[in-house]
């Protein structure tokens, strides 16, 4: 691995989506040999459950396991234009409340009228797609979760006592997880 010494210190990032965003805009790595580090500490190590083994061992098996350390990804000093791009992108994402679609329409037609650069419309298209792929991803999360019921009964729907609505079909009925307890006595679940 390269030493860096004052004069030559490469770009360095913890922020998996930035350095995607760096790479697909052409941003060179800083080496290519060594694109990243990813160390471990030994607080870091202990709280993966290496206890016993010695440090190196330690890190070598939790790299083979997958479980990572701090990493660090190197590149060549990218232009200032492409980190602004990448973090006025961001603040854009975090201030939105539109699509997805409607944002990478608009990046792909600033760029088609020229009015982005190429550069700067890959890393705004890398921010925009893999935050607000994560942002979908997680989307579940935001609702009542519904419990599944098996029971051999013919496809009804019902309104609760409580106002809540019951969709029973199929051989199984699907109650949220938030019903009050007299809809849930109601269906026989106390």
């Amino acid at each position: 691995m390269k030493v860096f010494g004052p004069a030559d210190q490469p770009f360095m990032t913890e922020d998996g989506i930035m350095a995607f965003a760096l790479y697909v805009a052409a941003t060179q790595f800083y080496d290519d040999k060594q694109p990243l580090v990813n160390y471990y500490t030994n607080d870091k190590l202990r709280g993966l459950g290496f206890n016993g083994l010695k440090p190196s061992e330690a890190a070598l098996e939790a790299t083979r396991t997958g479980q990572k350390g701090t990493v660090n990804y190197l590149f060549r000093q990218p232009s200032v234009e492409v980190l602004s791009a990448y973090h006025d992108q961001k603040q854009v994402i975090e201030k939105s409340e539109g699509l997805a679609k409607d944002v990478i329409k608009n990046l792909m037609n600033d760029f088609a009228t020229g009015a982005r650069g190429l550069e700067d419309t890959l890393v705004r298209l890398v921010c925009t797609i893999r935050y607000m792929g994560a942002e979908f991803s997680r989307m579940w999360q935001q609702y009542e979760p519904l419990i599944q019921i098996d029971e051999e009964i013919e496809s009804t729907e019902e309104i609760q006592p409580d106002g809540t609505r019951l969709v029973t079909c199929n051989g199984f009925k699907f109650i949220g997880a938030k019903a009050s307890q007299k809809t849930k006595e109601h269906m026989g679940l106390c």
